[in-house]
């Protein structure tokens, strides 16, 4: 387990998934990981809880909601209302300034490409409690059509670094917020040592996200945030998606340290699921 209480500015620490029915929608997803479902608050936000601990979220999409659907990212900050006028100066959009929510003062935002992500001062509720375990939140992958101004704007908000590796001849961009290796070092120690041992690359320990170029030939799919799952079984969960009433849009594949799928809830959003297969040095 996994287990965070606290995550420092900057960092990816929430995901929630907004819905026309968030009850039936969190009803799958409850199927498909074994989530615990709170009871909807007054504002029909909804809490899912793996053993106890929380793992993501759940709200009411409305018509008139700017950010439209799907899987949503937050970033850590100390002060929602600061960093929604750092993310106007940088080039980005406010979609909906900065509100309560359970657990935390958050704004919904756009980066200059439109990929939406939210804001989240913690106000009770650091962020994701259980991460990187099965049935939790793994990890979010920006996906843009020129990374370069893109990463100007994280950098100048954020504070972001990005680095460009090839693993073997497949190229990546890794997403650095530097300093977060000597935080992890104090949750998890030794942290450091195992990614070395695994044959991670350098500053790995740092990462906080990933950047995925869209293809110039696809007109279809607009820059956003992707969101992966953590799995015991990423083919037993792609077929169980099915099976709840969602779709296979990818089955699993090798993605090097692990096999990943991608899949649909009923309402059509789309997540992938990772299965971690760590190398014999790992």
């Amino acid at each position: 387990m996994r287990e965070r209480d606290t995550y420092p500015a900057g960092v990816p620490c929430w995901v929630d998934l907004p819905s026309p029915d968030p009850q039936a929608t969190a009803r799958f997803y409850a199927g498909l990981f074994g989530w615990e479902i709170s009871d909807p608050d007054l504002g029909g936000h909804l809490l899912a809880r793996l053993d106890g601990s929380e793992v993501a979220g759940f709200g009411l999409l409305t018509s008139d909601d700017q950010a439209g659907a799907g899987w949503r990212t937050y970033l850590c900050v100390a002060d929602a209302g600061e960093t929604a006028t750092a993310v106007g100066a940088a080039g980005g959009k406010v979609l909906r300034e900065p509100h309560l929510t359970p657990g935390a003062r958050v704004a919904i935002c756009a980066d200059p490409q439109g990929a939406v992500f939210g804001l989240w001062q913690a106000d009770g509720l650091a962020g994701a409690r259980l991460v990187n375990t099965a049935g939790a939140w793994n990890w979010s992958e920006l996906k843009v059509r020129d990374p370069d101004p893109t990463m100007a704007f994280y950098q100048q908000v954020f504070g972001w670094q990005t680095d460009i590796l090839d693993f073997g001849g497949q190229v990546a961009m890794m997403v650095r917020m530097p300093g977060y290796g000597d935080f992890l070092e104090l949750v998890e120690p030794g942290i450091r040592e195992r990614h070395g041992a695994g044959g991670a690359p350098p500053g790995f320990t740092d990462a906080v996200a990933w950047i995925e170029r869209i293809d110039p030939e696809d007109d279809m799919t607009a820059p956003h945030w992707s969101v992966t799952f953590s799995v015991a079984d990423a083919a037993a969960t792609a077929a169980r998606a099915e099976h709840l009433g969602g779709g296979i849009i990818v089955p699993p594949f090798d993605a090097g340290e692990g096999l990943v799928a991608v899949v649909s809830d009923p309402d059509g959003t789309i997540f992938a699921v990772n299965e971690y297969q760590p190398t014999e040095a790992g």
